[in-house]
């Protein structure tokens, strides 16, 4: 009688750190901000899939932890799968896009850059948890109140791949420590 009561509160246990992962409780925690113009969303979408790209390529150069390899790897195909459809998108809503990377993303690859080597990989898991939680503040609110468009259901469409980034993304950092 006593193993299985004890494997069962080893399970209880187990899963309740797990409930801040489950995509409800990521909805709730999501940074609340006002929908931007269609111009600005897709300015500030092409700014962070850079980000994402590009400190993704950083960390298949530099990364020493096979799952931040495999994370970095899993980013770079989906955020220039995104990148690609942005630019679809934007097209399709006429509005003109350059992509260039932010002040702020410039300041994020420039720190990640500098991480040293014993850090560097759980300072990339960090980079991402504050990336994708931005980035789901932006995409939510144009998704709930974005004018109509390629835009918005584009927004409406990468909102869950986003939110599992982030989740994947805490799961890995915690992992790590």
């Amino acid at each position: 009688m006593r193993k299985p009561l004890t494997t069962v509160l080893l399970a209880v246990l187990i899963h309740i750190p797990m409930v801040s992962h489950t995509p409800a409780f990521a909805q709730q925690q999501s940074l609340s901000r006002p929908a931007p113009s269609a111009a600005q969303f897709a300015e500030e979408m092409a700014s962070s899939d850079l980000f994402e790209i590009e400190a993704a390529r950083l960390v298949v150069a530099r990364g020493k932890d096979p799952k931040a390899l495999d994370f970095a790897r899993q980013m770079l195909r989906d955020h220039e799968k995104a990148s690609a459809g942005l630019a679809e998108a934007a097209k399709a809503d006429k509005i003109e896009l350059v992509p260039k990377m932010s002040e702020e993303h410039r300041k994020q690859l420039e720190a990640l850059q500098t991480a040293d080597e014993a850090n560097f990989d759980q300072a990339y898991f960090s980079t991402q948890i504050t990336a994708h939680e931005n980035a789901i503040a932006l995409i939510d609110a144009y998704a709930k109140d974005g004018e109509a468009g390629e835009l918005k259901s584009l927004a409406e469409s990468v909102l869950g791949t986003i939110r599992t980034h982030a989740m994947k993304a805490h799961a890995l950092q915690t992992a790590g420590k």
